[in-house]
């Protein structure tokens, strides 16, 4: 696997395909393997380039413990710079969404296009107050059962879950999970990360 020191800490990065450079950059707590779909339809015709943001995956969990949207702009450019990209259609899905735009208004001449997915320009109080709920739940719930009980609910609508409360299955059932690998302990990542947005 790739890697390099970044902004004083050891991130992961992939590299595949040819032609013009994309950076996909991934949402909270996701590492770069779940652009593996996109980056094997991209990959024939594109130089694509995904990283674990810090915190997360195989890039290394910082001391400090809170960090700002902007410094993970900061990695992302770094991650070009290391990669002697001097411009990259910048794709962001949700969080990646806020650090592609963050990226755009600092290192401007970097991104060639910009390409955002379910994400936003400035939260709420409402809004910033459900993250750090959904925060504040994930590090009291084991690894393995994050997915189920912290992030199924925003994925899965309202009627899902009603036909699957009233289904004949028991309702002890373990709702399935994206992957069986027993990520590193994550405690403490990317919880500063909903302190800084992206400038409307």
């Amino acid at each position: 696997m790739p890697y390099a020191i970044i902004n004083n800490i050891r991130m992961h990065f992939e590299v595949s395909g040819k032609g013009d450079p994309v950076l996909l950059i991934n949402d909270l707590s996701a590492p770069a393997a779940s652009w593996a779909f996109q980056a094997k339809a991209l990959a024939p015709r594109f130089m694509v380039v995904t990283f674990d943001n810090r915190g997360v995956g195989e890039t290394d969990l910082p001391g400090e413990p809170m960090y700002s949207i902007g410094q993970l702009a900061d990695d992302a450019a770094a991650i070009l710079k290391h990669l002697k990209i001097s411009r990259a259609h910048v794709v962001g899905a949700s969080m990646g969404g806020a650090i592609g735009m963050e990226l755009a208004l600092r290192q401007p001449r970097l991104v060639r296009s910009l390409t955002l997915a379910c994400t936003w320009v400035e939260g709420d109080a409402r809004f910033l107050h459900t993250l750090e709920s959904w925060i504040s739940l994930a590090y009291r719930v084991p690894i393995e059962e994050r997915y189920r009980h912290v992030l199924y609910p925003w994925l899965f609508t309202p009627d899902f879950s009603r036909r699957r409360r009233t289904s004949s299955r028991p309702s002890s059932a373990r709702w399935p999970t994206r992957t069986r690998r027993r990520p590193r302990p994550s405690s403490g990542r990317a919880r500063g990360s909903w302190r800084g947005t992206a400038r409307g």
